[in-house]
C-alpha cells in the first residue's frame, strides 16, 4: 500500500510539473478563425474595409462585402497546421 502511494505521488507530481509546459500550443490555429470571422462580420455590416493583422501572419484586408483581394495561407502553431484563405468571399479551410 505504502509503495503504491509513493508511486501515485511520483505521477502526481511530474504531471504537475509538465502541465504548465504543455500549455495550449494549438491556441493561435484555433483562436485565428473567430477573430478572422469577427472582423470579416465588421467590415459587412459597417460596409468599411477592414483589416484583420494576426500576430503570426501577415495583414488581411477585406472589402466593403467582407471579401479578400488576395488568396493566402497561414501556418500556425507548433505542428505547422494551415489555415487556407480563399480568394472572393474569403471562405477558411483548415488542414
Amino acid at each position: 500500500m505504502a509503495e503504491l502511494c509513493i508511486v501515485l505521488l511520483g505521477i502526481s507530481s511530474m504531471t504537475v510539473l509538465c502541465l504548465p509546459s504543455h500549455e495550449f500550443q494549438e491556441e493561435a490555429y484555433c483562436r485565428f478563425g473567430d477573430e478572422y470571422l469577427l472582423k470579416q462580420s465588421e467590415a459587412i455590416v459597417n460596409s468599411a474595409r477592414t483589416e484583420y493583422i494576426s500576430g503570426s501572419h501577415s495583414v488581411i484586408i477585406f472589402n466593403e462585402h467582407g471579401n479578400i483581394s488576395r488568396a493566402d495561407t497561414a501556418v500556425l502553431g507548433n505542428r505547422k497546421r494551415e489555415i487556407v484563405m480563399e480568394l472572393g468571399g474569403g471562405r477558411l479551410v483548415f488542414r
